[in-house]
């Protein structure tokens, strides 16, 4: 449980590493909404 908590400290401590996640999450987000509107259209 320790190292989980580390590895998150760390990941927050590291804003590269932070804003390298939320462009991921921010792509997936996208790419979900995308594939609605493309099964709403056909």
């Amino acid at each position: 449980m320790k190292t989980v908590l580390n590895l998150f400290v760390g990941i927050v401590t590291q804003p590269s590493i932070l804003v390298a996640l939320i462009a991921m999450l921010g792509l997936l987000l996208q790419k979900k909404e995308k594939y609605g509107s493309c099964s709403r259209n056909y």
